[in-house]
């Protein structure tokens, strides 16, 4: 049985002035905590912040070697 590798991202904006964060973390199939991220992003639409998660997202996966796995935003 190969294990699966579940990944959770989201993102925040302030609407008041347009700061945003992208963040997210890994687990296990038995729900263990991995590894985690977050990035300050500055002035940016919610679009663009969730598009950084998901990359982050993404880019962490790749690194680590994960083949298989599935995510939510």
């Amino acid at each position: 049985m190969e294990a699966w590798i579940r990944q959770n991202c989201d993102r925040a904006v302030d609407t008041s002035n347009n700061l945003a964060s992208a963040e997210g973390i890994f687990r296990n199939c038995y729900g263990c905590w991995i590894t985690g991220f977050s990035r300050f992003l500055g002035l940016s639409t919610v679009m663009q912040a969730e598009l950084w998660a998901v990359y982050d997202s993404l880019s962490i996966a790749w690194e680590a070697g994960c083949k298989k796995g599935f995510g939510r935003m």
